[in-house]
């Protein structure tokens, strides 16, 4: 199970799970990119640039 695994990494593994938290914790969990994307999108949509893919579709498919 994975609690074990858990209990294990605290008590074997304390310099990986410490990696572990940094790494974690170092990343942007903000909704700041997503909101940027989802105006960008907005606004390409309402200006009609209608026809062709959007910039946004192509980077994220």
């Amino acid at each position: 199970m994975e609690i074990f695994r858990a209990i294990s990494a605290w008590y074997d593994r304390r310099d990986w799970l410490k990696s572990l938290c940094k790494t974690v914790m170092d990343q942007d969990w903000s909704w700041n990119r997503p909101a940027l994307d989802y105006l960008e999108l907005y606004h390409a949509a309402h200006k009609g640039d209608g026809g062709g893919e959007h910039d946004l579709w192509k980077t994220r498919m």
